[in-house]
């Protein structure tokens, strides 16, 4: 294939250099807290993905072409961004940005999880904090993402299968709970996601402070 190295440059497999790899990322602070903030940042966007469905439409009674345009427009918002990111990294502050995202984000599921105790659940209401926790959760993991990844530059094809195997974890874990903790209503879920947002908090923090938030060529592989 055209991915294959040329015959000098290839390397045999030795499953030992395999597992030395992982002990290797496993066993670094930095990349383990840039690896899981990113995949706990991202969990709660799957989370409720998952259960939008069930809480609008069996729940709520949202319509089939109501709740078309509740769930599209959060992908939507989260997709036209997560192509936008070249264009906002150009004009502004990388720093600044990393870091008033993360607080949007916290805020926005922080908001939703607190009105959530306090008013009924309403379609509208919890699109408009998910709207505002994908603007703050695009550039945050994009970033932890590829700081991950050019850590350790011989070791991309590890972190690579590391990073995903931690992301479907966490995803599945989150959906899970989230699942079992269900009751009709918009609370579990929020608290769910509240959680998982709030475990990513230091890992970024960790990762932001250490090191200026950078992005590297892995950046387009996040999403």
């Amino acid at each position: 294939v055209p991915e294959t190295h040329e015959q000098h440059a290839r390397k045999a497999f030795k499953p030992k250099h395999l597992v030395s790899g992982y002990i290797t990322l496993l066993t670094s602070k930095d990349f383990m807290s840039a690896a899981l903030g990113m995949c706990f940042s991202i969990t709660p966007y799957f989370v409720l993905i998952g259960i939008l469905p069930l809480l609008f439409m069996e729940e709520l009674g949202v319509s089939i072409g109501n709740y078309a345009f509740y769930q599209g427009s959060i992908v939507g918002l989260f997709s036209v961004l997560s192509l936008s990111i070249p264009w906002f990294l150009a004009r502004f502050d990388l720093n600044k940005i990393a870091w008033i995202s993360a607080v949007l984000s916290v805020i926005s599921l922080g908001g939703a999880c607190i009105l959530s105790v306090l008013v009924s659940d309403d379609p509208l209401l919890i699109s408009a904090f998910m709207w505002v926790y994908v603007v703050g959760i695009v550039i945050p993991p994009t970033m932890m993402f590829a700081q991950a990844m050019d850590m350790f530059g011989d070791l991309k094809a590890c972190a690579s299968s590391l990073i995903q195997s931690l992301r479907l974890l966490s995803m599945s874990v989150g959906t899970a709970l989230a699942g079992a903790m269900y009751d009709g209503s918009f609370k579990p879920v929020a608290l769910v996601m509240f959680v998982f947002i709030l475990l990513s908090v230091p890992m970024m923090m960790v990762v932001f402070k250490k090191n200026k938030p950078v992005l590297g060529d892995s950046l387009p592989a996040m999403h």
